[in-house]
């Protein structure tokens, strides 16, 4: 008889953070390297189990949901991430795949071609940093609850990946969150943040982590599947002021062990 198979991604996650995620912590970690530094990349690749995938920023054939629906499960997906966008192929093999936010597109191709030079690059970021932006998208907790719906509403054997997002900066939604101005600040003025703002960060990203850990449990009691293959990991981790650097920011196309360095969870 053929398992369930649970996969859950929560995003910028880093494995020596992970013990803070006490649940998950429980069933044994893994250390693992991503594929990339930022989320569409490492998790096409994650999915395909290529390197190509992380070169193309695309899942490429056979990804691992076309594999598994070959061999008769029912693949639903659930992506909290414009970056996952059908378009890149993250829909391929699902037979329901829901993915929120706005189209997770490369942008206008103008951009994208002065986006190779670094002096153009830096200064466009200058002006326009790139900041979290999260609050438009649903909480993982309303996410968790739509996914256990479609999950138990359909027979065995059953593939579920969801990808969580309120673990990437701010580290959480309204008050419980980095502030935008602190957020800016490390961006463009790391070596002028304060103590007190570097712990304030850890402290918005350690809660994160708990609140995320509990969902999961929660969200593993509610789904109706005996025993299924549990296996929780992340698109990639963090930086919290190595070499004066915070968050991932793709567009530094930085590559630190922080960044690369994901835990692994399996269980069944």
């Amino acid at each position: 008889m053929m398992k369930d198979i649970v996969l859950i991604t929560a995003d910028s996650v880093r494995y020596d953070f992970v013990e803070e995620m006490e649940f998950i912590a429980s069933k044994g970690i893994i250390q693992a390297k991503t594929a990339a530094h930022y989320t569409r990349p490492s998790l096409a690749s994650f999915l395909s189990s290529s390197y190509v995938a992380a070169g193309q920023s695309r899942v490429v054939s056979p990804s691992l949901p076309e594999v598994l629906s070959d061999e008769g499960y029912t693949c639903i997906g659930f992506a909290c991430s414009p970056q996952l966008d059908e378009a890149f192929g993250f829909g391929r093999g699902f037979e329901q795949y829901t993915k929120y936010g706005p189209k997770g597109t490369r942008g206008n191709p103008i951009r994208e071609r002065l986006s190779q030079v670094d002096i153009l690059r830096r200064l466009y970021h200058r002006f326009y940093p790139p900041h979290a932006k999260i609050e438009d998208l649903p909480t993982d907790e309303e996410v968790l609850s739509k996914a256990a719906q479609s999950f138990n509403n359909v027979e065995s054997p059953r593939f579920l990946w969801v990808h969580l997002i309120d673990t990437h900066r701010p580290y959480g939604r309204g008050g419980n969150s980095i502030s935008k101005d602190l957020d800016k600040k490390a961006v463009l003025s790391k070596k002028k943040l304060e103590a007190d703002k570097h712990t304030e960060i850890i402290n918005s990203y350690v809660q994160s982590l708990r609140e995320t850990d509990k969902r999961i449990k929660s969200f593993l009691d509610e789904i109706d599947s005996n025993e299924p293959i549990f296996v929780f990991t992340s698109d990639h981790g963090d930086e919290f002021g190595e070499e004066g650097y915070y968050f991932h920011q793709p567009q530094r196309r930085r590559v630190s062990e922080s960044i690369v360095t994901v835990p692994v969870a399996v269980e069944g």
